[in-house]
């Protein structure tokens, strides 16, 4: 979950394939993907993401986001 923080963090208004595909430790698509979509789905519950519906897609932003 942390790691899934840290990535938003830097990349504001990633997409959560954005930041599943820099967790998973498989480099192609598979169903072993969800090791790394997990823990981005614990970060958004827990609260240290923030997750908003636009455009048919997810965009996110870190808890403490200010804008710039």
């Amino acid at each position: 979950m942390a790691r899934a923080a840290e990535i938003v963090r830097n990349n504001p208004g990633c997409s959560i394939k954005f930041v599943a595909e820099r967790i998973s430790p498989h480099p192609t698509p598979s169903r072993n993907w969800a090791l790394g979509y997990n823990p981005v789905h614990r970060a958004i519950d827990a609260g240290l993401i923030d997750a908003t519906f636009a455009y048919g897609r997810y965009s996110l932003v870190a808890a403490d986001y200010e804008g710039v």
